[in-house]
């Protein structure tokens, strides 16, 4: 029936452009996409294949329904493709994990005195951007670099030149501050340096990270000349000390081509529904950054790099998305389904004739296996560190179960607090760990029903959120059942059978305020029955160690 209704949608499916989801039979979206043709591409899903990767075989599995817009452009198919992906997180798409950790160099563009400095996000406004870049500790280091060489200022007074004089707004520091006397910057706050010379210096900024070496190392020497020739060999000798600062930061980039191409060079590892990406970025002949980051790719395996197109294509997209500067080139280790769509798309960003390219030989061949060992080089290293961080958190998990003296390991362990308005707005938040690892996915908040505008009352609170908690959990099957016993006046046990055999008790101790004492470990079932049998109103936690010890397993064991 599934097969028939889905013959029944293929049929239908216009030859234009836009977009598809992929569902299952709950009505949950698998995969979103998008396509020149919805025709040709949706119809290649079901059409049978040989090789195809295992990914998309499971993928298919499930999909019982499918839904598609058409719209009018490529460009208007990716737009709402990313509308959709952020909409609906399907199962089965790639989505960068690192992009929110991406930065730019930012280069201020209306002041006198320009500013640089470090920035996650990209404005319309009049400043350069370079980026993004995936490493902000790389970043810093090498703004402190240049700023050593370059002398450039780091605060943000506004300096308005006035002929010969500055005027100083926004005082938030006194000035001249630290770098000045540390010869870290040309004090433009004290007029000791005038905004032409000011703005040569972030001219030669702009060249170096734009990878334009010689052109720095042609200014500095002729202003070596030109002091050593008017005899001010001081200044001479502290432009001599920039060049070879220069030559010796740049004698370690590859020279990758004689021709000076600006390229970026993609290449990729999988496993364990994971891409580990490696990005060359080439610009006038040279290497001049290195980007790494990880893709999550639901379904890949190990091995199947070759057949991963989707993979590289829904990286491309994301990732130019966030670019601010374009190279003339990009290379990548296999040609895309739908190119053509990528490269209309990325001409019409970049505003000028780019290329995608598969070299099979030659020197463009061998970066791109350079780039392939680079990036399985960084999957061994995230390996490795995730190794170490697991064993760390088994670590910690099993010292946190013998300091609460349990019987095993806590695999799961829910905190709860309460958070209020001055008695307004109450609200419950719940964190999750497993196995040591924060779950965010499974983090929530609660909105309190019970408390009254106006009331404070953080336990009553708690017997809410945990009640509500608790009720969610599956409930206990038939074969269990449900004894109580009265020990003494105003203490109970409480226990848990099944096949006649007690697997979990607990100590119940009523106050005479109507509150109740919990000790002893015992199964989520039981603390839920409890709850609703005894109505509590208040938990009392015991504050001695040796009795936390005794009260805290069953806290640890949901």
């Amino acid at each position: 029936m599934a097969n028939a209704h889905i013959d029944s949608l293929l049929a239908k499916l216009p030859n234009f452009p836009g977009v598809y989801k992929l569902k299952n039979q709950e009505g949950q979206v698998l995969y979103v996409g998008k396509a020149i043709s919805l025709k040709k591409r949706v119809t290649s899903y079901f059409r049978k294949q040989k090789n195809r990767a295992m990914r998309t075989e499971r993928l298919v599995k499930q999909v019982t329904d499918i839904e598609w817009v058409e719209v009018g452009s490529d460009w208007e198919a990716l737009m709402l493709e990313t509308n959709f992906i952020k909409e609906f997180r399907p199962k089965y798409n790639v989505l960068m994990k690192d992009d929110k950790n991406f930065v730019y160099i930012k280069i201020t563009k209306d002041e006198d005195f320009p500013r640089i400095f470090i920035t996650r996000k990209v404005e319309k406004d009049k400043a350069r951007y370079f980026g993004p870049k995936t490493s902000a500790f790389q970043v810093k280091r090498t703004l402190t670099l240049l700023q050593k060489l370059f002398m450039y200022r780091s605060c943000d007074l506004k300096i308005d030149w006035k002929g010969g004089e500055v005027e100083i707004g926004n005082k938030t520091i006194a000035y001249p501050c630290l770098d000045y006397h540390i010869k870290r910057c040309a004090a433009p706050c004290i007029a000791k340096i005038d905004p032409e010379t000011y703005k040569n210096s972030i001219t030669q900024i702009e060249y170096f990270l734009e990878g334009k070496t010689e052109l720095i190392e042609t200014h500095l020497m002729g202003e070596i000349k030109k002091l050593s020739e008017a005899r001010d060999y001081e200044k001479a000798a502290l432009m001599r000390d920039k060049l070879l600062s220069i030559q010796d930061l740049m004698r370690h980039q590859v020279v990758t081509s004689p021709d000076h191409h600006n390229s970026d060079i993609f290449a990729f590892v999988l496993d364990n529904d994971k891409a580990y990406f490696n990005v060359f970025v080439v610009r006038d002949g040279k290497v001049i950054d290195q980007k790494n980051f990880v893709a999550d790719a639901p379904g890949f395996e190990k091995g199947e790099e070759e057949e991963a197109t989707e993979v590289l294509e829904s990286i491309l997209f994301q990732y130019y998305q966030q670019v601010v500067e374009f190279p003339r080139e990009i290379m990548v280790p296999m040609e895309l389904e739908e190119d053509s769509l990528f490269e209309n798309w990325i001409k019409n960003q970049a505003d000028h004739a780019l290329s995608l390219v598969t070299p099979k030989r030659g020197k463009k061949h061998e970066l791109l296996e350079l780039s392939q060992k680079n990036a399985l080089s960084f999957y061994k290293q995230q390996l490795a560190r995730w190794q170490v961080a697991d064993e760390n958190d088994l670590q910690s998990i099993e010292e946190l179960g013998r300091v609460l003296s349990l019987k095993k390991s806590p695999k799961r362990i829910e905190c709860y607090d309460i958070s209020h308005l001055g008695g307004t707005d109450t609200v419950a938040s719940m964190v999750v760990f497993e196995n040591g690892k924060a779950k965010n996915s499974d983090y929530r908040r609660f909105r309190l029903r019970s408390i009254a505008e106006g009331e404070i009352d953080d336990f009553k609170s708690m017997e809410e959120i945990l009640g509500r908690r608790l009720s969610r959990l599956s409930k206990a099957p038939k074969e269990f059942k449900f004894r109580k016993k009265e020990i003494k006046k105003g203490e109970f046990l409480y226990q848990l059978i099944k096949n006649k055999k007690v697997v979990a008790v607990v100590n119940v101790h009523h106050l005479k305020d109507k509150s109740v004492v919990i000790t002893g470990p015992f199964n989520v079932y039981l603390l839920n029955t409890l709850l609703k049998k005894l109505r509590l109103h208040v938990f009392i936690a015991p504050l001695n160690l040796q009795a936390a010890r005794n009260w805290m397993p069953w806290v640890m064991s949901f």
